[in-house]
């Protein structure tokens, strides 16, 4: 009987077994076949239950399998970034200058949970490492954005992991249709690593345009940049100083002894006075002076004064007398002055203070 009541006793006791401490499992995102360019930016996270730390490296090789590496990590900490993530400059050469180009690199984590123990299974990536396109800017400079107004277009190339004399630059008009070609220019280096071209564009129409341009290297990466412009038609040109000084409408000017009444400044966008520029592409602005006599009901042109200035001699009339001496202005186009002549300005635009005619009203004395 006693037996029986200790077997029971030993059949109905608790035997307690510590459970096996097993290793966490590690996964790193994104997959190898993410688009890694040397020179760019890759970010790796890691995934992991109940995370606690996380030692990263990463080695840039040489070889499409990850093989020949170098011998230390190029991994540097980004401020900021969790530590379940790295934040990696993938380098252009594997250690150096002078270095082979990278072709793939290895990222490897050590990370342990909240236990301590250390992560098993996917604790390292390789990636292939791509050909980087070139980089490229472009801008614009014009004395104006005018129809038949030249255009400089500069476009400034370089590349990372190809030389500048296998890049090929490209470009052209893509609106408005049908598109004018760009002049050839010039081409000057700006240091080791950078080139600009420059080449000109002659807008013959007015309207929004947009010049594409396109950097290309040996392996066919490329890289399209574009311009977009905002043509105006050409406008009538603008008396921007008179001399002497006009008065007030309905008031005359005395006149005593003999005076240069000119036109010293000429505003537009091609053909100013004095000219913009000695580019054939501009030219000057043309002057036609008329003078109404004393008593006459018709103005008369005055004869070899096609330049800016004419002197004016009161002694050629008698004291007393009115005489109006005007002065029309011209572009290339040479659009008529159609305001009726007894108007002493004339604007051919609603341009405020922009006027293609000036008269003086004299008075002899």
């Amino acid at each position: 009987m006693r037996l029986v009541i200790s077997l029971a006793l030993l059949w109905t006791g608790c035997f307690y077994i510590d459970p096996i401490e097993t290793h966490p499992t590690v996964t790193l995102f994104p997959a190898s076949t993410v688009q890694v360019t040397r020179g760019g930016q890759l970010t790796v996270t890691a995934q992991l239950e109940h995370p606690d730390t996380f030692a990263w490296s990463a080695f840039a090789c040489e070889d499409r399998d990850g093989f020949n590496c170098s011998a230390s990590s190029f991994y540097v900490p980004v401020a900021g970034t969790p530590t379940g993530s790295a934040v990696l400059a993938v380098p252009v050469r594997v250690s150096g200058e002078s270095s082979p180009l990278t072709q793939s690199i290895v990222v490897e984590v050590v990370a342990r949970d909240d236990h301590g123990a250390i992560a098993l299974g996917g604790a390292t990536q390789r990636y292939s490492v791509e050909d980087a396109a070139p980089m490229l800017d472009v801008s614009s400079s014009a004395h104006s954005y005018t129809v038949g107004a030249p255009i400089e277009v500069f476009a400034t190339y370089s590349d990372l992991d190809d030389e500048l004399a296998d890049i090929t630059l490209r470009a052209m008009v893509v609106t408005p249709l049908p598109a004018i070609s760009l002049e050839a220019g010039s081409q000057a280096q700006l240091d080791s690593t950078h080139i600009t071209v420059t080449q000109r564009l002659v807008p013959n129409v007015a309207g929004s345009w947009v010049v594409e341009v396109t950097a290309t290297d040996r392996a066919g990466m490329a890289m399209d940049k574009t311009l977009a412009l905002e043509i105006a038609a050409d406008q009538p040109p603008c008396i921007a100083q008179a001399r002497p000084l006009v008065p007030p409408e309905g008031v005359t000017l005395p006149i005593t002894e003999s005076t240069l009444f000119q036109i010293p400044l000429v505003d537009d966008d091609l053909d100013g006075y004095p000219p913009v520029s000695s580019d054939p592409l501009y030219g000057t602005a043309s002057f036609e002076w008329s003078i109404l006599p004393p008593g006459a009901s018709e103005r008369v042109a005055l004869p070899g004064t096609s330049g800016n200035r004419v002197p004016f001699d009161p002694g050629l009339y008698t004291p007393g007398q009115i005489v109006e001496l005007r002065v029309e202005v011209f572009d290339r186009h040479h659009t008529a002055v159609s305001c009726p002549d007894e108007m002493s300005t004339c604007a051919l635009t609603t341009n405020d203070g922009c006027t293609q005619r000036q008269t003086w009203r004299l008075e002899i004395r």
